[in-house]
């Protein structure tokens, strides 16, 4: 019984498709792209992060200006020396902790036994005290004390000091451990300041909360004593927005909610919640990052689920789908200098989607796949340089359950420069390449949309091959927002690229900040070609985003 209601169930399933040429070709037309919940809920998700990047790379770029000060910082006064000069026979110089003896006495052996003056032995402290630099131990100093030379004797103190009182300020919501496993200040022991300021450096640009030290005579004669000052972005943040950036078939106004808590611990591990809806789409997302080492190696976890349906055409209501991935990954910084950070990445993911078509299932698509990758970041006073090289092997399983593999490589780059007059301009570029002839069409690299070819629908187009670039000039107007212009392209080849496989588009927006935790951004893109493939677009599309945070 079971059987026979299936096979007409089956049967009357075909007969409506037959009898309704327009929806076979409506669905055809949208299956790849509208009706497949896991090609949304992988939209969504990599939004999320190419936000998350922005904001990473400017509070980057912003944190390289910690470092250490010295709060003692004293004015040099010209030192007046006499030129008599006295035949040198020995200099008195007690043993040093850092310096070996061998050092010292290369120093000061050419004047022995030389008819030499005052400025002679202020020389000999001089070179005395670049070598302590060089070393990098600035607390470390030689100093030539007033005295009576008698027969060629000499003295010359040497003052190494040493680590007295280690403060930590400002960590609300980071543990005093976390910062002190990393940042190598022991008391009383003689700080290396070369060490210090790269562990300083590397803490900066491998967490979200820069670190500024400071430093100041100890209360122990001999001593110097340490500041060291968090600078912790709020341990809670809330946001709200809504923009008109999703697909027409599934709802273009979108609704979010995105929650983040910088530090779960008090070590420094992100929790991020983000859901949005639409008319016709769900979707919960869910992040968490951990450090695993001193050297500022994460890991992450991802879990993401979604569902969709259509709400208008031929199709309405008659398509539905949900999908769930979830995923681990490991991020290492292999060198991390002022100017340059390099990072190795390893994620994994694996992905599950359905869509039912009049209650029957229509895809039913597994997938998991590996991907290995290099983030390389350069940073200058005005400029900030970063791309990411990624190679992935996958394995796809379709509702036929002929599972194949794929490989595929893609990229990511940015370029933003500070120019005059308060302007900036921001230049983007992504490609993908295909290694395998067959590529499913959620690891197919799509053009269209308000992150890649503004002015054209959500992923108009998609193929096994391509690139996009964007390029925005924006003008910051003081106290009244920022104003932009941008030029955006991409160009796709492949087995699933159309006979037209380029588009372009130009606009202009405007984006303003008001009552502190508000922002509005407005743009309208202008297509250069209004019809594709017999596909005719809008002469313009005007893209809304409103953000509030709590």
């Amino acid at each position: 019984m079971f059987h026979l209601k299936k096979e007409l169930k089956t049967f009357v399933f075909f007969m409506l498709i037959l009898s309704c040429p327009n929806i076979l070709a409506e669905g055809i037309q949208t299956s790849s792209t509208e009706s497949d919940a896991g090609m949304l809920l992988d939209r969504n998700n990599r939004i999320f992060q190419q936000e998350k990047l922005q904001k990473i790379l400017h509070s980057e770029k912003e944190k390289r200006k910690q470092g250490i000060e010295n709060l003692e910082k004293k004015k040099e006064e010209d030192i007046k020396v006499s030129d008599v000069s006295f035949l040198l026979k020995k200099l008195e110089i007690p043993k040093s902790d850092i310096l070996t003896e061998e050092e010292i006495v290369r120093i000061w052996e050419p004047y022995i036994e030389k008819e030499v003056t005052v400025a002679d032995l202020y020389t000999i402290v001089q070179k005395i005290n670049e070598l302590y630099q060089e070393k990098g131990y600035l607390v470390c100093r030689a100093v030539l004390p007033a005295q009576k030379i008698q027969n060629g004797l000499v003295n010359i103190l040497l003052i190494e000091g040493k680590t007295g009182d280690i403060i930590i300020q400002g960590n609300h919501s980071t543990r005093e451990k976390y910062i002190r496993e990393r940042i190598p200040l022991e008391k009383d022991r003689v700080s290396n300041f070369k060490e210090l300021d790269r562990s300083l450096t590397r803490f900066n640009l491998t967490n979200d909360s820069p670190i500024q030290i400071n430093m100041a005579s100890g209360k122990v004669p001999g001593t110097t004593d340490y500041f060291v000052q968090i600078y912790e972005p709020k341990r809670q943040q809330f946001f709200v927005f809504a923009d008109n950036l999703g697909q027409k078939n599934t709802g273009e106004l979108r609704w979010g909610l995105n929650y983040i808590n910088n530090s779960v611990t008090g070590n420094r591990d992100q929790l991020s919640l983000t859901s949005l809806v639409t008319e016709g789409t769900a979707s919960l997302s869910s992040f968490y990052t951990f450090p695993v080492s001193k050297k500022g190696t994460k890991i992450s976890l991802q879990h993401s689920v979604g569902k969709l349906k259509h709400i208008q055409g031929a199709l309405k209501h008659k398509i539905t789908g949900n999908s769930y991935s979830y995923g681990v990954g490991i991020v290492h910084p292999i060198l991390v200098h002022e100017k340059n950070k390099v990072e190795l990445s390893l994620d994994w993911v694996k992905q599950r989607t359905v869509t039912d078509l009049l209650k029957l299932k229509w895809v039913n698509n597994r997938l998991s796949k590996y991907t290995a990758g290099i983030g390389i970041s350069h940073y200058e006073e005005d400029s900030v340089f970063y791309t990411k090289q990624n190679i992935t092997k996958g394995k796809f399983i379709p509702i036929s359950g002929d599972a194949r593999n794929y490989t595929k490589y893609d990229m990511f780059l940015i370029y933003q420069k500070n120019l005059k007059y308060n302007t900036l301009v921001t230049l983007k570029m992504a490609g993908q390449y295909s290694l395998s002839k067959k590529l499913p069409s959620v690891e197919q690299i799509y053009a269209g949309g308000a992150y890649n070819v503004r002015g054209y629908p959500e992923n108009f187009m998609g193929a096994e091959h391509g690139v996009f670039f964007n390029a925005e000039l924006s003008k910051l107007v003081e106290n009244k927002g920022e104003f932009f212009v941008f030029l955006d392209g991409a160009s796709l080849h492949g087995e699933s690229a159309w006979q037209e496989n380029r588009i372009f588009s130009s606009g202009f927006g405007y984006k303003i900040r008001f009552l502190e935790k508000n922002n509005i951004a407005v743009s309208m893109a202008f297509p250069w070609k209004k019809k594709i493939n017999s596909i005719s677009v809008d002469s313009n599309r005007i893209y809304i985003t409103i953000n509030h945070e709590f």
